[in-house]
């Protein structure tokens, strides 16, 4: 989380409208603390019946785009399923067909931070030229 914060912060700052995050339930008050979201899916699929609900969740709100940071092919495959018409996210994993917008490449030394920060550039959003901080 504390890597992605960069990110986070300059996606935050050019969005118009609602940003929801998915994630672990248990991590729920670390992104509630950040204040970049302004809505929470948990996700915590640990069953079959789980990720499908989580699957109609995503379907149900109609969201526009979905961004992927974790590399996971569940992770991109929730949003597919979920018919996110415009999915951005690195093809790793096999999960390349998920995703209309695919960053290639960067993983192998690249520092996490300028990692996340690539998928900016995908979405047309500024870095931001702050240091990141920790509160």
């Amino acid at each position: 989380m504390v890597m992605a914060t960069p990110f986070l912060k300059a996606l935050r700052s050019e969005l118009v409208g609602e940003l929801w995050a998915m994630g672990k339930s248990r991590a729920m008050h670390l992104y509630n603390g950040l204040g970049f979201f302004d809505r929470f899916i948990p996700y915590d699929n640990k069953t079959l019946f789980s990720f499908l609900d989580n699957v109609a969740t995503i379907r149900e709100r109609k969201f526009e785009r979905g961004v992927v940071l974790p590399h996971s092919f569940r992770s991109a495959l929730i949003l597919f399923l979920g018919g996110v018409p415009e999915r951005v996210g690195y093809d790793l994993n096999s999960r390349g067909f998920m995703l209309n917008h695919r960053i290639t490449g960067g993983q192998a030394l690249e520092p996490t931070v300028e990692h996340y920060l690539r998928i900016l550039d995908a979405l047309g959003i500024k870095k931001l030229t702050d240091s990141p901080q920790l509160s």
